[in-house]
């Protein structure tokens, strides 16, 4: 996985954000008896998290990733639902972002142990903004203690730094998605995909999203 994006900066991206409207994201009568079909085969087939417990669950799933213009098969792989907020590999929400806007959207400048830098912009802005997550900021949060902090600090910096980023500038195209270690699940060190998840976020709803992007719009 390369750490520091290759694409040359441009002053201003040159792409637009085209989306369905509201009503085309609806599905028609038999759109919605296949995508029912479709939700009551993989719950039953044992194959999705243990956090899923439902056919309507998995039927959401299904619904929140055609909104995201994602296939079925891929947003039950990479989506999951933690009280009641979508979530997903820090690598889905780059992908939308850089699908959807354009290559440049975002940019990982800088990623190791200590600290990720990331720029962005969007069309229409004059220059690009930048953001930048660091250990300091994970001690701070109470993360750095974990054991997948502690065993792949540099893609949890990347993937937390690319989902504070997303909803702050690209709320419109992420569709309010979460990294879901940021509401307690269980995901893979190295590619930020979903484990397993708990059932239930944890307690403390100030997270450390909320004080990053606060502190990062103070800033600008």
């Amino acid at each position: 996985m390369t750490d520091i994006a290759t694409i040359p900066h441009n002053d201003a991206v040159p792409a637009r954000v085209v989306g369905p409207s509201a009503l085309a994201m609806l599905p028609s009568g038999a759109e919605y008896d296949v995508m029912w079909k479709i939700a009551t085969i993989f719950y039953k087939s044992g194959l999705m998290p243990s956090g899923v417990k439902s056919t309507e669950a998995t039927f959401l799933i299904i619904q929140k990733g055609r909104e995201l213009g994602i296939p079925a098969t891929e947003a039950l792989s990479k989506i999951a639902v933690i009280s009641g907020k979508p979530v997903c590999g820090g690598e889905l929400i780059l992908g939308l972002i850089k699908s959807r806007v354009g290559a440049d959207a975002v940019i990982v400048e800088e990623s190791d142990s200590e600290k990720c830098t990331v720029s962005y912009a969007r069309p229409g802005w004059d220059k690009r903004r930048s953001f930048t997550f660091t250990m300091e900021d994970a001690k701070k949060a109470n993360l750095a203690g974990k054991d997948i902090w502690k065993q792949y600090p540099a893609n949890m910096l990347r993937w937390r730094c690319v989902s504070i980023v997303g909803r702050m500038e690209f709320a419109d195209v992420i569709g309010g998605l979460y990294v879901a270690e940021e509401l307690g699940a269980t995901i893979d060190g190295e590619t930020g995909e979903i484990i397993d998840i708990p059932a239930s976020a944890p307690q403390q709803m100030k997270t450390v999203t909320q004080q990053a992007t606060q502190a990062a719009q103070t800033s600008q």
